[in-house]
C-alpha cells in the first residue's frame, strides 16, 4: 500500500520550499507547512490565509514601532517590540498543555497565541524582521530563544516566558536553569540557527508528541518529512520502516529497513532489523 497522492502533493510543496532555502532565509513559509501534519484533512493551498494573517500582524508590528527601528535607541525598539509581541498580541508559552502537538503548528499558535519556545521564536523573529529589526532564532539544547543583533551588542529574548531583555550571561543562566545544561556547554549554541535545523527540530517535537499519543499515521508522515530534510539520518529511516510495517506497508517498510541495514553496518540492532525486514518480505508476522 502507498500513501494517498494528496499527501505526496503536500510533501512536494514542502520539498520545493526547502530546496530553495538558503542561509539566513525566512523559515516561516516552510515552518507553516508543517501544520498540515496535524491536519491531514486540509486541502492543498490551505496556507494562503495564514500567510495573509502573518502579513497583517507584521503591518501591526511595523505601525507599533513607527520609527524606532533605527538609532538612536535600538535597544528601546527591541524592548517596544517585545512588549508588543507579548502585551499587545498576547503571545506566550503554553505551560498548561505543553506536549500537545498543536503547539508545533504555527496555525494553532497564531490562533491561540500559545505555543512552544521554537514556534513562538519563529513568529517573533519573522514579525520583528518584517518591522525592521535584525532578529534570529537561537537553538540552545532543550530550549529556544530569539536574539536581536544591535550595532554594539546582541541581546536575547525568551518568547516563551515574556518580554524581558537579556545579555549573554542572563540568557545562558536562563537556559541553564530550564534545562540543567551547564552554561559553558551552551555558549556555542548562541549562534544563529539555520532554517533547515529549525524545521528538523519542529518535526522532532511533533514526532515525540505522536509517539506518546500512539498516532501512527501522523507519526509516519512526520518521519517521512524528517527523512526528506535529513536523508542521511539512518535512525529515522529505520523508525519510518518500523512504522510502515506496523501500518501494514510491508514492502515499503522492508525497503526502508534494508536501507538502514546497508547504511549502518556497525549498528547494534543490525541483526534484529535485518530479520524484521526479511520477515516482512516473506509475509511472516513480526512486530505486534
Amino acid at each position: 500500500m502507498s500513501e494517498p497522492a494528496r499527501k505526496d502533493n503536500e510533501l512536494e510543496s514542502f520539498r520545493e520550499l526547502v530546496r530553495n532555502l538558503g542561509e539566513g532565509d525566512d523559515v516561516f513559509p516552510a515552518a507553516l507547512r508543517i501544520s498540515v501534519l496535524e491536519h491531514p484533512e486540509w486541502e492543498l493551498g490551505w496556507w494562503k490565509p495564514w500567510e495573509e494573517k502573518l502579513e497583517s500582524l507584521t503591518n501591526q508590528a511595523a505601525d507599533f514601532l513607527g520609527g524606532q527601528t533605527s538609532p538612536p535607541d535600538p535597544i528601546g525598539a527591541v524592548r517596544s517590540f517585545a512588549q508588543f509581541f507579548h502585551g499587545v498580541l498576547g503571545f506566550a508559552g503554553n505551560r498548561e498543555d505543553y506536549h500537545n502537538p498543536a503547539n508545533s503548528c504555527l496555525t494553532h499558535v497564531m490562533n491561540t497565541r500559545r505555543g512552544l519556545p521554537i514556534t513562538l521564536s519563529v513568529l517573533m523573529a519573522t514579525l520583528g524582521r518584517g518591522a525592521g529589526l535584525d532578529l534570529y532564532g537561537v537553538g540552545t539544547p532543550g530550549h529556544f530563544l530569539t536574539a536581536a543583533r544591535l550595532p554594539e551588542e546582541t541581546i536575547y529574548l525568551d518568547p516563551f516566558t515574556g518580554p524581558d531583555l537579556m545579555d549573554e550571561e542572563a540568557a545562558l543562566g536562563l537556559v541553564e536553569k530550564v534545562t540543567n545544561v551547564p552554561r559553558r556547554q551552551l555558549l556555542p549554541y548562541l549562534a544563529p540557527v539555520q532554517a533547515r535545523d529549525v524545521l528538523i527540530r519542529m518535526l522532532n517535537n511533533l514526532k515525540v508528541s505522536y509517539m506518546h499519543r500512539g498516532e501512527l499515521d501522523k507519526l509516519l508522515r512526520t518521519l517521512t518529512w524528517l527523512v526528506e530534510l535529513d536523508p542521511d539520518n539512518l535512525a529515522e529511516v529505520r523508525n519510518r520502516g518500523l512504522i510502515l510495517l506496523r501500518l501494514g506497508h510491508r514492502a515499503e517498510g522492508a525497503a526502508e529497513l534494508m536501507r538502514y541495514v546497508e547504511g549502518a553496518p556497525d549498528a547494534e540492532d543490525l541483526k534484529v532489523i535485518r530479520e524484521e525486514a526479511l520477515r516482512a518480505l516473506s509475509g511472516r508476522h513480526g512486530l505486534n
